[in-house]
């Protein structure tokens, strides 16, 4: 399952930049390359995500979350591909922060409710085990553990 579509995709970058990074001719951007892009993001989220969560992910709320960061992966893609993420540091390290957080989250679609999480454990536990995570973009919370790491 592909996340984030062509369109999407186009509209984070400009037509012109977006043709540079796709089209050998630099002038026309080229859809089958951008398909491929957004297909290649799609299936590394599904890598980092699967040990812990269903893939494809098809909750509502979970697919909001995962969407912003295949995004993220896949524009790092396209300026990887004409050998431009290093001077692009920002979305470097926005591709970075989205493969740390897909590889540790759990999605809405498979978690219980924070208070479930806080009730079942013991007063020693609490806050050792889990921390939560609430997006204001998505009603719910993703838990993810061992953030430090």
């Amino acid at each position: 399952m592909t996340y984030v579509t062509a369109t999407q995709l186009e509209s984070l970058i400009s037509a012109a930049q977006m043709a540079e990074l796709t089209a050998d001719s630099g002038s026309v951007v080229d859809a089958v390359v951008l398909t491929e892009v957004c297909s290649d993001a799609s299936e590394e989220a599904d890598g980092l995500l699967f040990p812990r969560n269903a893939v494809p992910v098809t909750n509502a709320k979970a697919l909001t979350i995962v969407k912003i960061h295949v995004k993220r992966l896949a524009k790092a893609i396209l300026f990887s591909r004409r050998g431009l993420l290093e001077r692009y540091e920002t979305v470097s390290s926005d591709a970075s922060e989205s493969r740390k957080f897909l590889s540790k989250c759990t999605l809405p679609s498979t978690t219980v409710p924070a208070s479930t999480v806080i009730d079942t454990l013991s007063d020693g536990q609490v806050g050792s085990e889990a921390v939560v995570f609430y997006s204001p973009e998505v009603d719910g919370d993703v838990y993810i553990d061992d953030v430090e790491s």
